[in-house]
């Protein structure tokens, strides 16, 4: 599983808690850090590196509800919202669980917003192969 988790180290010193190869690391997940951070965007307005509130290494996946976030490689999207990225690759890869053919498991489990990962190389295949369907339907 770690094999699979970013190397970095942020400048607070920190372990980077997403995924090997990603073009932008998540933000520290520490939540010292992420308080912080949050304070910060505040009074910058800056919320590039910022979690939303309640979400740090110890809060839990909210999809597998099984280990905490700093547990496996963990993905931020673009509304915030931060999952395990083996959740999110194994929703995208059951795809339908019923009869009925509907997309929404292809938004966040969270807020419903429409996910994007196009910049997420471990599942952007997976979710490309997905709405090439989507379109095609």
């Amino acid at each position: 599983m770690f094999k699979k988790s970013c190397d970095k180290v942020h400048a607070c010193g920190h372990s980077c808690m997403g995924y090997r190869g990603e073009e932008k690391c998540l933000p520290c997940l520490n939540s010292e850090c992420a308080r912080k951070a949050r304070i910060d965007a505040l009074e910058t307005g800056n919320k590039e590196n910022v979690l939303l509130e309640g979400i740090d290494e110890d809060s839990f996946c909210t999809i597998c509800w099984v280990s905490e976030l700093s547990s496996e490689p963990c993905i931020k999207l673009d509304c915030g919202h931060v999952f395990h990225l083996n959740c999110i690759k194994s929703i995208l890869e059951k795809k339908w669980t019923s009869f009925r053919v509907t997309f929404a498991f292809m938004d966040c489990p969270s807020c419903k917003q429409e996910m994007k990962l196009d910049n997420c190389e471990p599942l952007a295949k997976i979710f490309n192969e997905i709405k090439e369907i989507k379109e095609k339907i």
